[in-house]
């Protein structure tokens, strides 16, 4: 057979098909093309998320909804995070010129842009598909596409709006996508990285910045966290300091106040695997908090302001948050650090590991019995 007819014979639109690398099912069985595996692809999706680690996660969710409904569609997905992505996504592409011209020069039946990032919107401007979900560029601004993307648009320029009640992100994220939420939930695998460091037991890890897309602030007072950290290590709890690499400044100031050896991680790789060393992750609301969930870990949610049930049910039962659900008027200024340790204790409990078999219960119930030192040199003077 000449090279031609082999060529010609090739199955381009099978779902195991590489066009810049052998067929993993040939290479396992040695069989010609169009073989006993042959499965032709029903269509063609790209999803974007340019600039929200925490989102990219979460879009996990959407990526086994989307392959449960459809396993032979090619998932292609542009990200700025591509470590992040879900297992099920055929074919990662991280954010650079060559992964915009290889979009460019494809044609997919939906393309889901769930970022208003301007650059996100323009890329969604400049592909060709059958369907667009999401948002896109007009005159320099980002607009929704539709009337699914209008709820989650307004949300994201206007949070918080007095009379509007906050919606579950994973309920928001398939709705802007025209799909009801059935309750999926976003999973990663463990990574090389920490499969090779193996269980380091009862690992706290702890998050103490809040991650916002123009910056990081620190969610507690510095003083606050130091002493929750050595409350941690003097029950025998060791404790990771984790956070996104643009945070490694603030971590390294809270190390050097504690006795926290552990280095700040320098990629979201790191991250990943830190998160998966520990049993039970402290953090707020952000891309370590999806990460850990993802993960299959326990968390302690921080919450910022007033407490939701939305933050409440995020967790499915996988954590609790503070201030607790149900406690309004309660924000985190008013936690002191002993409860970051008892909910780290049930959290630890819950996830079956014991404090390295150290635990002294007598000393942690009295510590969890008192206001820590720094609670009350905050406490007004008693007249």
């Amino acid at each position: 057979m000449h090279r031609a007819e082999r060529i010609e014979q090739l199955a381009y639109d099978c779902v195991h098909y590489r066009a810049d690398r052998a067929c993993k099912v040939h290479l396992r069985t040695g069989d010609s093309c169009r073989c006993a595996a042959y499965c032709p692809r029903s269509r063609n999706v790209l999803m974007i998320q340019l600039s929200d680690p925490a989102e990219t996660i979460r879009s996990g969710a959407l990526v086994a909804r989307l392959k449960a409904d459809d396993p032979n569609c090619h998932l292609v997905y542009l990200s700025a995070f591509p470590e992040l992505l879900s297992e099920w996504v055929d074919e990662p592409l991280g954010y650079d010129a060559g992964s915009i011209l290889r979009c460019q020069m494809d044609t997919f039946e939906v393309v889901y842009n769930l970022d208003l990032d301007a650059r996100a919107c323009a890329i969604t401007n400049l592909l060709t598909a059958e369907t667009k979900k999401g948002f896109y560029l007009r005159q320099g601004r980002s607009l929704p596409l539709d009337e699914d993307s209008e709820a989650v648009f307004l949300e994201r320029v206007m949070p918080g709006v007095e009379g509007r009640d906050r919606c579950h992100p994973l309920r928001q994220l398939f709705g802007l996508c025209g799909l009801s939420y059935r309750g999926e939930r976003a999973r990663l695998q463990m990574s090389d990285a920490a499969q090779a460091s193996g269980d380091e037991g009862a690992m706290v890890g702890v998050n103490v910045c809040g991650e916002v897309r123009e910056g990081a602030h620190v969610l507690w007072d510095a003083d606050y966290w130091v002493e929750a950290i050595g409350l941690l290590s003097e029950h025998y709890l060791p404790v990771r300091l984790l956070g996104a690499p643009q945070t490694r400044a603030i971590q390294e100031s809270i190390a050097g106040q504690t006795y926290v050896a552990e280095k700040a991680c320098a990629s979201w790789s790191e991250v990943q695997a830190a998160v998966s060393s520990c049993s039970v992750i402290v953090s707020g609301p952000g891309a370590v908090a999806e990460l850990a969930l993802a993960l299959g870990r326990r968390l302690v949610l921080l919450v910022e302001g007033e407490a939701s049930t939305v933050d409440e049910s995020m967790l499915r039962g996988r954590g609790c948050t503070l201030p607790g659900a149900g406690q309004r008027g309660i924000s985190l200024r008013d936690i002191y650090p002993n409860e970051i340790v008892a909910a780290v204790r049930k959290e630890m409990s819950q996830s079956g590991q014991a404090a390295g078999g150290k635990m002294v219960e007598e000393g942690l119930e009295a510590a969890l019995a008192g206001r820590s030192e720094v609670a009350r040199r905050r406490e007004p003077p008693r007249c």
